[in-house]
C-alpha cells in the first residue's frame, strides 16, 4: 500500500520506489516540455534517467539556482 502524507503526496521513499518500478518496466514518457527543459540545459534523457533512478543530479551540468524555487 501506497504510504501518503497529510497532503495526499507520497512520502519520499514511496515515491522513490514508484519511479524506481515505472523505469525498470519502461511505463513513462518524456514530455514536449521535458524535452525543451533538457535541451535548454543541455542535457540529454539518460541525465534525466540518472537523476531519478539515483535521486541526485550533477549541479555542474545545469544553470538550477535554488533560490528561485519556491
Amino acid at each position: 500500500m501506497n504510504q501518503k502524507k497529510q497532503d495526499g503526496y507520497l512520502e519520499d521513499a514511496q515515491l522513490q520506489k514508484e519511479i524506481l518500478k515505472h523505469l525498470e518496466e519502461d511505463r513513462y514518457r518524456l514530455t514536449k516540455h521535458g524535452d525543451q527543459e533538457l535541451k535548454n540545459d543541455d542535457l540529454d534523457l539518460s541525465d534525466a534517467l540518472h537523476v531519478l533512478k539515483n535521486g541526485k543530479h550533477n549541479h555542474n551540468k545545469t544553470k538550477f539556482i535554488n533560490k528561485y524555487q519556491a
